[in-house]
């Protein structure tokens, strides 16, 4: 018994954790003084960190959280730290807003219509209704704000995923409706592709 409050004390401080570092990112943003890397990534080993992370946390929600990267993606020009930092941050927000028994899977493909790489974030979970598509993505916002809302959260992270993609030069966007789960995707542009 004992370890229950343990455990509570011990998610709460990752809650807090996570909620201090999202803001001094901000901060870091609104100064001017994020430090961008650029260099060749792959993807792959991106995915995989982000697999070893998040499957404890879809375990504890009940959500099978899989991964896909296409054998012909290519090494692609960014960030290794942010692009990790944008998909755990979509991971977790997948998983938390996915009932039990649900499925949420990243994958990882390249467009060859135009070139592009495609990071997909797909999820079976509540959605997100059309008007709010853009909101997301302001700071501070959340869908449910009331105090009696079921999932924690300070409204920060898919802004930084959003500042992260851009000071990178890629893009966010999302697809989702009420009760059909929703997908978003970061498109990295052709001429960050190494090679």
């Amino acid at each position: 018994m004992p370890s229950r409050p343990r455990e509570e004390i011990e998610k709460n401080s990752q809650i807090l954790l996570t909620m201090i570092n999202d803001m001094l990112d901000i901060a870091r943003s609104d100064a001017g003084s994020v430090h961008v890397a650029c260099e060749p990534m792959d993807l792959g080993d991106i995915v995989s960190s982000v697999r070893g992370t998040m499957t404890p946390l879809a375990r504890k929600y009940c959500v099978a959280f899989r991964t896909r990267v296409a054998s012909d993606v290519p090494l692609v020009n960014g960030d290794f730290e942010k692009t990790q930092r944008m998909l755990e941050n979509l991971a977790s927000n997948a998983i938390k807003f996915t009932p039990d028994g649900g499925t949420v899977e990243l994958r990882v493909d390249l467009d060859a219509g135009n070139g592009s790489v495609r990071l997909c974030m797909a999820d079976d979970g509540i959605g997100i209704a059309p008007e709010d598509h853009e909101r997301i993505f302001e700071r501070f916002f959340q869908v449910d704000s009331t105090s009696t809302r079921k999932y924690n959260g300070s409204g920060l992270g898919l802004a930084l995923v959003r500042e992260y993609a851009a000071v990178q030069g890629f893009a966010v966007s999302v697809e989702s409706a009420l009760g059909r789960g929703s997908t978003f995707t970061i498109t990295i542009p052709p001429d960050a592709i190494v090679g």
